[in-house]
């Protein structure tokens, strides 16, 4: 079968977007997911995104390259904004993923989403462990030697997927964040698994983040990551300000805690190619 797709990116984030309508009742198992994103045999990418249009609508679902399905894509959600935009003039349209919507405006070459209201609700972030508090939760982490005090805080936070929030103490390396990462990601005490989010604060106003996702592992950025870690560097009052410039290595996302309790992202997202595969 013959399928085409659009390449896309967002600070580096890649992903290959597929429209569904042209499937049919064909579907993807997780084999043919981590094909579509193997970098030497298949397309390559972080995530496939499946999407049908209807009305001012977008219904998706996204497929890690691991390929296990998460609810929602911040970085994904950006470049739906691009491609859209450029293929059918839909400049303010809503995404919806796993049961809820996603808010997106296409203003010039930035792209804003709101990400709606994060949660620190249990359930939501899917903890085992109902004595729990996800505001303080560094010390219910599995850590070995001393890898915990190489944070000053932690905290888990719901923004339609689950996200570990770490404070670091100073600049981690890669070879150690990659350990960690691997080690929490799927620790039992989140039953969906979580994305873990390694943060440092440059300023009162501005985050540095890496983020080890789940069912990718260490990205160029990570669009849910950025506004969950914003939110909670907000909340816990690790920052002052409610505008937080999150810096990643693909480039940086301006994250906005509205009035209203929600939270947009806003940033770029760049079309890289268009193409067919065969599967």
């Amino acid at each position: 079968m013959l399928v085409s797709f659009d390449k896309m990116q967002g600070l580096g984030n890649d992903f290959v977007f597929i429209e569904a309508t042209q499937l049919g009742n064909r579907k993807f198992s997780a084999d043919e997911f981590r094909f579509i994103c193997d970098r030497k045999l298949g397309v390559g990418c972080d995530t496939v995104v499946l999407y049908r249009l209807e009305s001012n609508f977008v219904h998706t679902k996204f497929f890690n390259s691991d390929g296990s399905e998460a609810e929602i894509c911040g970085n994904a959600c950006r470049c739906f904004g691009v491609l859209l935009s450029q293929r059918f003039n839909w400049n303010h349209f809503n995404i919806k993923s796993a049961g809820k919507d996603y808010e997106v405006d296409v203003c010039g070459e930035k792209v804003c989403v709101n990400m709606g209201t994060p949660s620190f609700a249990i359930g939501k972030i899917g903890i085992s462990d109902k004595r729990i508090d996800p505001m303080n939760i560094l010390s219910d982490l599995d850590f070995c030697e001393d890898e915990q005090k190489l944070f000053a805080d932690a905290c888990a936070v719901s923004v339609g997927n689950p996200h570990l929030i770490l404070l670091c103490k100073k600049e981690l390396s890669k070879d150690i964040i990659e350990k960690i990462g691997a080690r929490l990601e799927p620790y039992p005490l989140f039953v969906n698994r979580i994305n873990v989010s390694f943060v440092q604060l440059l300023d009162h106003e501005r985050i540095k983040l890496i983020v080890f996702e789940r069912g990718v592992g260490v990205t160029l950025a990570c669009g849910s990551g950025a506004a969950a870690s914003a939110f909670v560097a907000y909340k816990k009052h690790w920052v002052q300000s409610n505008k937080i410039t999150v810096e990643q290595s693909g480039g940086e996302l301006l994250i906005t805690m509205n009035d209203d309790g929600t939270v947009q992202q806003s940033g770029e997202a760049r079309y890289v190619f268009k193409g067919d595969f065969e599967i």
